[in-house]
């Protein structure tokens, strides 16, 4: 009786003490949804119910064009701001605030992702942008387009020859995406054959399948990873599910000690990163793993996804591809063939479809920052009054850019594909498909660069459509990444006249 009685009073103290914590809101007028004892809002992310970016998107829903909205992560108290000012103070003008990402990770728990510019905070992630940032030049670009484009000629080979041996049309769009994009990493980043179109799961794809598994163990990593950092340190556990793989630090590392003993110098990321040891720059061993696997996960698992995104819209919207298709074939007659940055620069058009994939399909909805220092955020309230709200250090920023890129307000008929939208200038308040201010995507011309060698390769060879044995289009349950559950089935028919 005497232990019921303790448990019954302490059940009592916590539910007083978390419902003091709900008051933080409404005690300072900022609408928001009514949270969930312990869970706070987030519920239906914890119980593996939805991923934890729609249920954001869901309360700007309930709350739509309201510019300020509180929410609870467990008693966490955070806000999502979707109105462009607000976001613009966020990440540009108060960035010295907010310059925490919300994710993280012990390097206990995973020593090479811990390395990554993702989980790193201020001055280590200022020197670790300062550092990789000649890697991403024009000039570092110029240089790897032979490379890219050859392993686009590898890529029509091998749809080629599936098509011979299996006598079908028929891929998987995000299959087909990351052995282009993860060729690539191995060849221009790491001097190694990825093996991509000659092995039926080589590691290129292998990696990838850690990082966006959608099976029931991979999303229960992946929830105690991101909100639960007790347990993430017991079961070792990241916000991606699994540690980086092994078998990744053994590649990295077996393929430096061949280069060391024999002589071998590629001037490529790897000998960059590597040599920043013997420069005096102090980069130890896991920070060399950290940046090669950023590479891996930049250029080949988000961007694969922005292809996927952008076959399925260019199969579902057939004239948006023709006129992709032409602009390609005027630019490759122009090149005789031989692609060159300028020939890339020329495809406007291509380009436009990009942004208008990546506006339709972020490959993350949702963006999310710590406060770090105490602030204060104004902003016009529900009676259209100027109102200032301070913000304390410790709150949780969420900036939901499928919902920026879905307001009918900046987009208008958002649903539609429609590239024209971007052959004008758009303010980079409201297109985030890079993220944003300081912290925006470091690697933004290398996807660009990657992503339009790939649809040369593609469009002047194949048309695409949507494929009979398609599945309709849904999201997996993977609560950062917005990857396609089952992938997206595509059928590729060789155009006649090549």
């Amino acid at each position: 009786i005497a232990l019921l009685a303790l448990l019954l009073i302490s059940f009592c103290c916590v539910n007083y003490y978390l419902r003091i914590k709900y008051q933080y809101w409404k005690k300072r007028g900022i609408p928001h949804p009514k949270p969930t004892l312990f869970f706070g809002n987030i519920t239906e992310a914890i119980f593996l119910r939805k991923p934890f970016s729609k249920v954001c998107l869901e309360i700007c829903k309930k709350f739509e064009n309201i510019p300020f909205i509180g929410f609870y992560v467990f008693w966490t108290p955070t806000i999502i701001v979707q109105d462009p000012e607000l976001i613009k103070t966020v990440m540009i003008k108060n960035f010295s605030h907010f310059q925490d990402h919300f994710l993280e990770i012990e390097p206990e728990v995973d020593p090479i992702l811990a390395m990554n510019p993702l989980c790193l905070k201020r001055d280590a992630w200022k020197r670790n942008r300062l550092i990789l940032t000649p890697q991403f030049t024009v000039a570092k670009l110029k240089s790897l387009i032979p490379v890219v484009q050859k392993v686009g000629d590898d890529l029509v080979a091998y749809i080629r020859k599936q098509v011979d041996s299996s006598n079908s049309i028929c891929f998987n769009a995000k299959d087909l995406s990351t052995r282009f994009t993860g060729e690539n990493v191995f060849m221009t980043g790491y001097g190694l054959e990825g093996k991509s179109f000659e092995e039926k799961f080589p590691t290129t794809v292998q990696i990838g399948e850690d990082i966006s598994s959608g099976n029931k163990l991979a999303q229960i990593k992946q929830t105690i990873g991101l909100f639960f950092p007790r347990l993430r340190r017991i079961f070792k556990s990241s916000f991606l599910g699994q540690p980086v793989p092994e078998s990744f630090r053994y590649l990295i590392l077996s393929a430096i000690q061949y280069r060391k003993a024999n002589n071998v110098v590629r001037k490529d990321f790897l000998d960059y990163v590597y040599n920043l040891k013997s420069s005096g720059n102090g980069a130890s061993e896991k920070e060399i793993l950290g940046h090669a696997y950023m590479l891996y996960l930049d250029g080949c698992e988000t961007t694969s996804i922005l292809l996927t995104h952008m076959l399925y819209e260019l199969a579902k919207n057939p004239l948006e591809q023709e006129k992709c298709r032409r602009e390609v074939k005027s630019v490759l007659e122009k090149c005789n063939g031989n692609l060159t940055y300028e020939s890339l620069i020329n495809l406007e058009y291509v380009g436009a479809a990009i942004f208008e994939s990546l506006r339709i399909h972020p490959s993350v909805s949702l963006m999310m920052r710590y406060c770090t220092e105490d602030c204060e955020l104004q902003f016009t309230n529900q009676d259209n009054k100027q109102t200032n709200t301070k913000i304390e250090k410790g709150t949780i920023i969420a900036v939901p850019t499928e919902v920026i890129h879905n307001n009918p307000q900046y987009y208008p008929d958002p649903d539609v594909f429609n590239p024209n939208r971007f052959l004008t200038e758009t303010s980079n308040v409201l297109y985030l498909g890079f993220g944003g201010g300081p912290r925006s995507c470091l690697g933004q011309n290398y996807t660009f660069f990657i992503t339009k060698i790939f649809m040369v390769a593609v469009l002047s060879k194949f048309s695409v459509r949507i494929s009979k044995n398609s599945v309709p289009y849904q999201p997996e349950l993977i609560h950062l990444l917005n990857v396609p559950k089952n992938g997206i089935r595509i059928d590729l028919t060789e155009i006649k006249d090549n």
